[in-house]
């Protein structure tokens, strides 16, 4: 059975709900970006990826949101 963002963040407690989905989600943007080039989703590309999601999301306010 697969778990939610949410349900994660429940059990592991260290982050909240917002900061899995928005991975997880970011995660997915990542994929999608990379279509083209299957395979392994590295560190690196995760983190640009994650930069990318977060700055066509929000704009100008992502560092600000992402502080929160």
């Amino acid at each position: 059975m697969k778990k939610t963002p949410e349900e994660i963040a429940r059990v592991e407690g260290r982050y909240t709900p917002g900061a899995f989905r928005f991975v997880y989600e970011g995660l997915g943007y990542t994929v999608k970006e990379l279509r083209d080039e299957p395979g392994h989703v590295g560190g690196s590309v995760l983190a640009e990826g994650l930069r990318r999601f977060a700055l066509e999301r929000w704009g100008k306010m992502a560092k600000f949101v992402l502080a929160s």
